[in-house]
């Protein structure tokens, strides 16, 4: 069932990227070991998982949109960090900043210090702030979004992947004033449309600035 699931996969990424003109190279498929992640070994490539299938699709998407050199980002919401391992391994990111909920901080803060062999800051309180780290990846809570702002640093990339659509709408509309203030250029989003859940927010209804 598993390796169905994962060549459906697949076949549906390969076709969308066709259609864009692009190709889905077997390279990009290869998923690392950090965390011992379950997959497939595919002869000639390696080990293959849900993941790295989608974190090729989406670094595709985003170097479509925004080109390869993305500047500074900011991905809330970046559950292991898998994304941010893609993109700045790849050299794509100048700095890639995390926002997420305590326990996500220390799951992405372990799996990125594994795989890229740096030390990588770890920023809960506003104190941790007084010095802006100049790490490739900083990893900080939702509570210092305003103090994030304050320091006056600027991103040219917001990225959501499937989070939003789990939040209230007081939750979204937290983010996306902050990334207002953060004078966002490009927003990378993907969330559903549909309600599933009585709270869920349709991505329609984000209150997004022209």
């Amino acid at each position: 069932w598993g390796g169905a699931s994962l060549l459906k996969r697949y076949v549906m990424a390969r076709n969308r990227m066709r259609k864009q003109g692009a190709v889905l190279r077997a390279r990009d498929l290869r998923d690392n070991t950090v965390g011992r992640p379950c997959g497939y070994a595919v002869p000639g490539i390696g080990l293959v998982t849900d993941a790295s299938l989608r974190q090729a699709y989406y670094r595709h998407q985003i170097v479509s949109m925004a080109g390869a050199h993305l500047g500074r980002t900011l991905e809330i919401g970046a559950g292991f960090g898998g994304l941010c391992g893609t993109l700045m391994c790849r050299g794509h990111a100048e700095q890639y900043l995390i926002v997420d909920l305590p326990e996500n901080m220390i799951l992405a803060w372990f799996y990125l210090q594994t795989l890229l062999g740096e030390d990588i800051p770890l920023l809960s309180r506003q104190a941790d702030m007084v010095e802006w780290p100049s790490s490739r990846v900083v990893i900080l809570a939702p509570w210092l979004l305003p103090a994030l702002a304050e320091r006056g640093v600027s991103v040219d990339l917001g990225i959501n992947i499937v989070s939003f659509q789990h939040m209230t709408f007081t939750n979204v509309s937290y983010y996306m004033s902050w990334l207002d203030a953060l004078r966002i250029r490009r927003l990378y989003l993907i969330n559903r449309d549909v309600k599933l859940e009585p709270h869920d927010v349709e991505i329609s209804r984000y209150p997004l600035s022209p």
